[in-house]
């Protein structure tokens, strides 16, 4: 029982270090409904930079390679995957839930890489050059693709089990053990760095989003505030006498007249005790003598 509960708590810690979206899920889903157009010039960034690089390396393979069955695979491997793009670029602007677009990305992240997989079994050239293009893709699925943290983990661990399986049991490469770790090592730091720096750009990018929203709020409130209050500056001219303003027209109004005409304060007539005093003094002295002077 107790090792039990060890592992769930081990199991929710994890879930906690990985944890980056936002609470309540309202909140969330504000913040992904409003970088759903930044994510999707993305995803069209990285597939149109990918339908050039592997139309340049099938023309390229075309004028390299020997003429056999690998490379009209290779060649089929590459221009499928061109072709099937270009309908997913036409999807991505027209989509319009944020889910669709990680759908769409993890798709198209897995088609890739299984060709990558396909090419490298059926290419010739060095596996340190493959090796090298692997961790170039790991990179660019952590940092590129704008799929969430799981979909991101789940790929860039399907193309480093792809390529540990193909290049010591399909090719039969095998290397000095120094290489083997280092391979290794290099595969794992990269995803390891990958996944904390993704981590760390999904907070950062959620925490400003709630910083420029609470600021908006805030924005707006004081804009709100600022058409109900009204307020008066300068020099006001009034009379030393009577005490009547003048206005910028040049009429003299009295000062409660003139305060509610431009501000949003109301009055309420009263007396003062000593007006009281001089101009009803029979009144002044019942309200002298009472407990309460209000």
């Amino acid at each position: 029982m107790r090792k039990s509960e060890i592992s769930i708590n081990q199991i929710m810690s994890f879930k906690k270090i990985l944890s980056y979206k936002l609470k309540p899920r309202e909140l969330e889903s504000q913040y992904r409904e409003e970088t759903l157009k930044h994510n999707k010039y993305q995803s069209l960034f990285i597939s149109v930079f990918m339908i050039v690089i592997l139309a340049g390396f099938a023309l390229l393979d075309s004028i390299t390679l020997p003429r056999n069955s690998e490379l009209v695979i290779i060649l089929i491997t590459r221009i499928s995957v061109v072709v099937l793009s270009i309908p997913g670029i036409f999807f991505v602007i027209r989509l319009r839930l944020p889910r669709q677009l990680d759908a769409t990305a993890f798709l198209w992240t897995m088609l890739v890489i299984t060709h990558l997989l396909i090419v490298g079994v059926l290419h010739e050239t060095n596996f340190m050059i493959l090796i090298i293009w692997d961790i170039a893709a790991i990179i660019t699925i952590y940092f590129g693709v704008p799929m969430p943290l799981s979909a991101q983990i789940t790929g860039a661990l399907y193309l480093t089990a792809g390529s540990s399986l193909l290049y010591l049991v399909i090719k039969h490469i095998f290397p000095e053990p120094f290489e083997i770790i280092s391979i290794s090592v290099s595969y794992l730091f990269c995803n390891v760095l990958g996944i904390f720096i993704s981590l760390q750009l999904k907070r950062g990018r959620r925490n400003q989003f709630v910083l420029l929203k609470t600021e908006r709020e805030i924005r707006q409130r004081l804009e709100a505030a600022s058409v109900e209050i009204k307020t008066l500056q300068g020099i006001l001219p009034i009379c030393s006498y009577c005490k009547k303003v003048r206005d910028d027209k040049g009429y003299w109004d009295q000062i409660d007249s003139y305060l509610a005409a431009h501000t949003d304060a109301t009055f309420s007539h009263g007396m003062c005790p000593d007006c009281l005093q001089k101009h009803h003094p029979e009144v002044y002295k019942k309200y002298r003598d009472r407990p309460d002077k209000t």
